[in-house]
């Protein structure tokens, strides 16, 4: 049994937050339908990733972890100052390479990446630099 309520995956019980970063584990039975142990709360740390500023009009900074597949993109608000960052998964060394080494970093992110979102899921980590 699958079901999506607001952002949440829940799988023969098991319900996964796909908007955030905590996952909870609920309602899970035994091969005969026992209950097990209360339900217990994980919280899925996030990768430390070295940021870099770039020239661009939008992105203030980018950064990766080739451990993870991760990329890291701080934006700029309207008034150029850093502010949110995202992260997308499955983002590998050579896709890394073609954008940090890319003529318009944002002019990629928004060719390449941004419409990609099946491909590279995101999440916001932060709001603002400056907080």
């Amino acid at each position: 049994m699958k079901r999506v309520l607001a952002g949440i995956v829940i799988v023969y019980g098991l319900a996964i937050s796909m908007l955030g970063t905590t996952v909870y584990l609920d309602h899970i039975f035994h091969r005969h339908n026992t209950p097990a142990a209360p339900a217990k709360e994980f919280e899925m740390s996030q990768p430390t990733i070295t940021m870099t500023p770039v020239e661009s009009s939008q992105i203030h900074s980018i950064g990766h972890d080739a451990e993870t597949n991760t990329l890291a993109v701080r934006f700029k608000n309207s008034k150029g100052v850093p502010s949110s960052l995202y992260h997308y998964d499955n983002f590998t060394a050579e896709d890394f390479a073609a954008f940090s080494g890319a003529e318009s970093v944002g002019s990629h992110f928004y060719k390449h990446i941004k419409p990609a979102a099946e491909k590279y899921p995101f999440r916001k980590i932060d709001e603002s630099a400056a907080a």
